[in-house]
């Protein structure tokens, strides 16, 4: 009898087989792809983009094309000209040890023009059979995506309602540090004040209400009380406040290795 590991593992070997099939389908049907893979060139990467040696990767993505011409002046004097390039987005697929499944998304970027996030993490698939149903959401994010941060997109109204949720409701990585959504830390800023104002309200109307208590020593020890129970509010919120920043530091270390890996694949890919 298999583990679930395993089987999470044949599940994404299978995806993997057939990506090139899943996504050329969805190329085929796809207005928007069809300009731009003229002027970028789709592709599709069972493996990766370095010689499909890896078999716990699968990327689709848009190439490279010369944008513009500079003129350099070489150590010896002489001038050089030298093609800028622009970079297309891509879309990552990476399985882990355990089976489960890493979903980025990458900026379409040029040499002096880029967004301010380095990558976006799309999803988290903790089934890999579910990959195929997913993939068609992916491919419409990552076409959303490379319309919004190319030099030559044209997003329609469409494209910018998803890359706006993209961006507000996903976690991303900013400086190689991975970020909590700009909508959960708003959430969290809003109930932390909401949680600190109510207690301080409660408070105060407590306290109000036994001033005018004759008996001191019983007021007393009702005030005792309600401090105690709002210290142990006060500590619950704290607690979990940390919880959230340990599960913050946990997918914080998951991207950055993530990043890692990808920078060291490119920096295989320039040494070639």
């Amino acid at each position: 009898m298999t583990s679930l590991r395993i089987d999470r593992i044949k599940a994404f070997d299978e995806f993997r087989e057939k990506s090139k099939e899943i996504f050329n389908s969805y190329a085929d049907t796809d207005n928007s792809n069809k300009r731009l893979d003229g002027l970028y060139s789709l592709c599709i990467c069972p493996g990766g983009r370095d010689g499909g040696l890896n078999k716990k990767l699968v990327e689709v993505f848009y190439g490279n094309r010369p944008i513009d011409s500079v003129i350099e002046v070489s150590r010896n004097f002489r001038t050089i000209t030298r093609l800028e390039t622009a970079q297309g987005a891509t879309l990552a697929y990476f399985r882990t040890d355990d089976g489960n499944v890493i979903c980025n998304l990458y900026p379409s970027k040029s040499e002096n023009q880029r967004p301010s996030e380095e990558v976006i993490l799309l999803d988290y698939v903790t089934d890999p059979r579910l990959l195929r149903t997913r993939s068609k959401r992916h491919w419409k994010s990552l076409i959303a995506y490379m319309e919004a941060t190319c030099i030559d997109g044209l997003p329609n109204i469409k494209h910018k309602i998803r890359v706006f949720y993209l961006r507000n409701f996903k976690r991303y990585v900013v400086g190689s540090v991975e970020q909590s959504s700009k909508a959960l830390n708003l959430v969290k800023d809003l109930s932390k004040y909401v949680l600190t104002i109510g207690l301080s309200g409660f408070l105060i109307l407590l306290i109000t209400m036994f001033k005018g208590n004759i008996d001191s020593r019983r007021a007393d020890a009702q005030r005792q009380e309600v401090l105690g129970v709002s210290r142990k509010a006060l500590d619950e919120i704290s607690n979990i406040s940390k919880r959230i920043e340990r599960i913050d530091q946990k997918l914080a270390l998951i991207a950055k290795t993530l990043q890692s890996r990808r920078s060291d694949s490119n920096d295989f890919g320039d040494k070639k």
